[in-house]
């Protein structure tokens, strides 16, 4: 396959981050590495909020801008061992490798909640941008990639249920 080839079929079109595919393989690929090497692997979960109030109010034009607005500032606040992936719609998914901590996941995961948060402008206008973002840490989580997703994605909802209309907490 024809590197353009790969790369349209492990990336998402719309912010050119990893896609869902290439997401999974690659957390495979790190927990296995993780096992060999006795290193911490964290599987984050970010979904923006309100972006169905930016698409009612000002078109899918300023939604998909918020989108790789909130792309760009989580794909810069990564280190290059690192992985960010559009799952879908407004969901990412971060593999953050080689982690030392619960509390420096926490960090990263605040650091990044914060960067989303800055103002965002599209075409003249503010909009608001925030995310709710949970976690789970390989091995003391779990050691099944499916059960750290899943964990993760419970983390991330229990942000969202908790504080709804609030911009960028997180839980684990």
């Amino acid at each position: 396959m024809s590197n353009d080839l790969y790369y349209r079929a492990t990336h998402d079109a719309l912010t050119s981050l990893a896609n869902r595919a290439l997401f999974y393989d690659s957390l495979r690929q790190q927990l296995a590495r993780a096992a060999r090497s006795h290193d911490h692997v964290a599987v984050v979960n970010i979904d923006m909020d309100g972006l169905k109030v930016i698409n009612d109010n000002c078109g899918h034009r300023a939604g998909d801008a918020a989108i790789r607005q909130v792309a760009s500032r989580i794909a810069g606040g990564l280190r290059t061992e690192d992985l960010a992936a559009r799952l879908g719609g407004d969901e990412f998914g971060l593999i953050l490798v080689g982690v030392r901590d619960r509390d420096s996941v926490v960090d990263k995961c605040a650091d990044l909640a914060s960067a989303i948060r800055a103002p965002f402008e599209f075409e003249g206008r503010t909009l608001p941008l925030g995310a709710s973002i949970g976690f789970a840490l390989w091995p003391e989580d779990g050691h099944d990639m499916e059960q750290l997703i899943e964990l993760a994605d419970q983390a991330m909802y229990k942000v969202k249920r908790g504080r709804r209309g609030a911009a960028g907490a997180l839980h684990r």
